[in-house]
């Protein structure tokens, strides 16, 4: 599937480049899920990510963690926990349908005028 160019596993690659190739599907902990988002996978998720948000390294609890989609299902992303991250909610919230790439240019940009001031 292509996605802005890039087919999904080459998106996701971007963000979690640790992600096994398919065809493995055990678990050792510590390690990325594969598999159907649940309960399960979705707790490793958040060990794999030490309870830290992708992006922005914030530390989640309960009452700030949120799942996002790291390529959008709008966008041609699966609805699989390798295309799942554990965001803070609040860089859920600023993120969107943007992919990683789109956000992340987003944040430089925002910060580089930050830097310069504004007038």
């Amino acid at each position: 599937m292509v996605v802005l160019g890039q087919n999904t596993a080459a998106a996701v690659a971007q963000v979690r480049p640790e992600v096994r190739p398919p065809g493995r599907l055990s678990v050792v902990d510590g390690e990325a899920p594969r598999g159907a988002v649940n309960a399960k996978n979705i707790l490793r998720l958040l060990k794999h990510q030490g309870h830290r948000c992708a992006p922005s390294g914030r530390e989640l609890t309960p009452k700030t963690a949120a799942l996002d989609h790291i390529v959008p299902i709008t966008r041609g992303g699966r609805h699989r926990i390798e295309n799942i991250q554990a965001l803070h909610k609040q860089v859920n919230r600023a993120k969107g349908t943007m992919t990683n790439a789109e956000f992340i240019g987003l944040c430089r940009d925002v910060a580089a005028r930050g830097r310069r001031g504004t007038a």
